[in-house]
């Protein structure tokens, strides 16, 4: 089987969609011998070398928007350069339309924030997926959610274009990686900080942790912000910046990242909104005890009520990390609570769930 791709996410400094799609891809190579990979892109493509992949990069023009060549003007380049699919895989929310008959259509959903939280997303995009949102889920054959959540809130906003399609919840998994070898950075202590993962952006809330964490500070306490910047973040920033208590490392490495999650007191989450949640993942099948807002598709992925808190409550927040910083019984149970929900999660149960979507065939193990 010959996928087509959309492999703009797979940049070098991968965080969010890019990350899912490396491991997917990686895993879908594995399970099939009989796939072969198309990826397509404007920019560098940065995926390990294989037999069965072939990069392809495209050049849009100077004057048009790439996400606009990617949608009218990408089958095009496809026939021009002889690129005949047997199916083709929108994976971040956009579809080409006008792709050929015969090529089988995938469209994965993460979210829905430009429609439940628009004023939370950076305006180029929001336009993007606001013009080509409805057409990219006519235009696909089969459509992928990562949540129930994610499906549920689909279907509400998108009912007519859902009508008579095939959509399938495929949890997605997280990576771990090995311990880097070196020590804490300076200041830490093993359970004495707390670790915020993700962009600096409105929708991930980070000012209520920031609240919490200085109405909290007790014995050193610490909080770690690791992500690089993404937009409408200057007030935040110069709250991290003001105080020293926060440490601020911004992009860390996949080694320095996993350190991090080992040692930490737990992993909070207080977006407004998220399609997945993959930081909670990666940090419970680390082991790491993660505090997440009640809301979107976060309860059902840390599934875990005694650290789940109202969405936006600071004091209920501040509570909870009170609780897991002076009850070493309650902490080391919420541990191993969140280590087993990270069991429920795998790549490779996802990647034959995907196979099987696409009608494409895989080894058994």
């Amino acid at each position: 089987m010959r996928l087509g791709v959309d492999a703009r996410p797979l940049m070098e400094k991968k965080s969010g969609i890019g990350t899912y799609l490396d491991a997917m891809l990686s895993e879908l190579l594995e399970l099939s011998r009989e796939l072969e990979l198309y990826l397509i892109s404007d920019g560098e493509i940065c995926f390990p070398e294989h037999p069965r992949v072939r990069k392809i990069r495209y050049k849009g023009f100077r004057f048009l928007p790439n996400t606009l060549y990617f949608e009218f003007l990408l089958p095009r380049f496809l026939r021009r350069e002889g690129i005949v699919l047997d199916a083709f895989w929108g994976t971040q929310q956009f579809m080409p339309l006008g792709l050929p008959k015969g090529c089988r259509r995938i469209l994965t959903v993460h979210d829905l924030t430009y429609r439940v939280y628009p004023s939370l997303m950076d305006r180029k995009l929001l336009f993007m997926l606001r013009l080509f949102g409805g057409s990219s889920l006519r235009e696909a054959d089969r459509i992928v959610t990562v949540s129930r959540y994610t499906r549920k809130t689909l279907l509400s906003y998108y009912e007519r274009e859902c009508s008579g399609k095939e959509i399938q919840v495929i949890y997605p998994s997280a990576t771990t990686h090995p311990l880097s070898e070196e020590q804490l950075p300076e200041g830490l202590s093993e359970k004495k900080y707390i670790l915020f993962i993700g962009i600096l952006e409105p929708r991930k809330n980070l000012d209520v942790l920031i609240d919490a964490f200085q109405g909290l500070k007790e014995g050193g306490l610490k909080l770690v912000v690791c992500g690089k910047c993404g937009w409408n973040y200057e007030e935040t920033l110069r709250r991290i910046e003001a105080d020293p208590d926060i440490l601020y490392p911004g992009f860390v490495s996949n080694e320095r990242k996993q350190l991090l999650l080992a040692e930490s007191l737990c992993l909070v989450m207080p977006s407004l909104y998220e399609g997945f949640g993959t930081p909670a993942v990666e940090a419970m099948k680390s082991g790491a005890t993660v505090v997440a807002a009640d809301n979107s598709s976060l309860s059902e992925v840390v599934g875990i009520p005694e650290l789940l808190f109202p969405t936006g409550d600071a004091g209920a927040l501040r509570e909870i990390l009170r609780r897991l910083l002076g009850d070493p019984s309650f902490r080391k149970e919420m541990e191993e609570k969140s280590r087993r929900r990270g069991e429920d999660f795998s790549w490779k149960k996802a990647a034959e769930e995907f196979l099987e979507l696409i009608g494409g065939e895989y080894e058994e193990a």
